[in-house]
């Protein structure tokens, strides 16, 4: 068994170890780019991304554009290679970031279905939680 190319039996008995029951799990890599864009306007910001799936026989491509504002607001669109479109927004409410996004399918399964929504919260923890408190102020007067 390798580490990074694992291979096992779903029954794993003596009677049944054939190679009907062997599945191997193939290793796949995943390269993604993105970067912050400024625009005209300090407030605003673009941030186009790339996600590359690939195990060499199967790969998946996925391009992201979101448009920031104040870095509190967010709206943006993505393209899956064969799958479909995505759109999305969300907004971040002290420390609470509430996102909705709607992906609509082009082909599969998903094709009949209409779309899929979802809807997600998250909480941020303030960077401040694990920074250490300053030292006190000595003034060399009252040494």
């Amino acid at each position: 068994m390798h580490i990074n190319q694992p291979s096992f039996y779903f029954i794993p008995s003596e009677n049944t170890a054939n190679d009907s029951t062997f599945s191997k799990i193939t290793v796949s890599y995943n390269f993604m780019a993105g970067c912050n864009i400024t625009t005209f306007h300090p407030l605003f910001e673009i941030q186009p991304a790339v996600l590359l799936l690939t195990n060499f026989t199967d790969t998946r491509l996925q391009a992201t554009l979101r448009m920031v504002y104040n870095k509190k607001y967010s709206a943006g669109a993505s393209w899956n290679r064969n799958e479909g479109y995505s759109f999305f927004a969300g907004a971040v409410i002290e420390n609470v970031e509430v996102s909705y996004a709607y992906d609509l399918y082009l082909s599969g399964i998903g094709k009949s279905s209409g779309g899929n929504h979802e809807v997600s919260f998250r909480y941020r923890l303030p960077i401040e939680l694990f920074k250490r408190n300053p030292m006190p102020y000595k003034s060399i007067r009252l040494l």
